[in-house]
């Protein structure tokens, strides 16, 4: 792939990256479509689901298994974002970048509700006790 090609996708990544961010981009946590788990001994935790410019996006945590010896293996894991078809299977992987992980975390964040829940949290803090 060109340097430009990449240096397109990872814009692309930090634009909806500020999106979601500055909350002008929803995501939903849905089920992880078929064309992704298929054919895979993967665990798919997470799959959101977003729409933008009449394009469905998909972003999504994979762990997996690999082999480190012939007797042992260990759990990886990795992040992606894709378009979705109408149809909401895959349709294009981007490539990872930078700001692919950040994203994820982001929208799991936002997801959760963890600031709402963190400000109740801080509420019910006595006053005068700062930690």
């Amino acid at each position: 792939m060109s340097e430009d090609k990449f240096d397109r996708f990872e814009r692309g990544v930090f634009q909806i990256f500020r999106l979601t961010h500055l909350g002008e981009m929803q995501w939903f946590r849905k089920n992880s479509p078929q064309s992704l788990t298929g054919g895979t001994n993967s665990v798919f935790p997470y799959f959101f689901e977003a729409e933008y410019g009449g394009k469905r996006l998909g972003l999504f945590q994979e762990r997996y298994r690999y082999a480190i010896s012939e007797t042992e293996e260990r759990w990886g894991e990795r992040v992606g974002l894709v378009l979705l078809d109408s149809a909401g299977d895959v349709e294009f992987e981007f490539p990872l970048t930078p700001f692919t992980d950040d994203l994820f975390e982001a929208v799991k964040i936002k997801e959760s509700n963890v600031d709402d829940f963190l400000n109740v949290l801080m509420q019910s803090e006595p006053h005068g006790v700062k930690i």
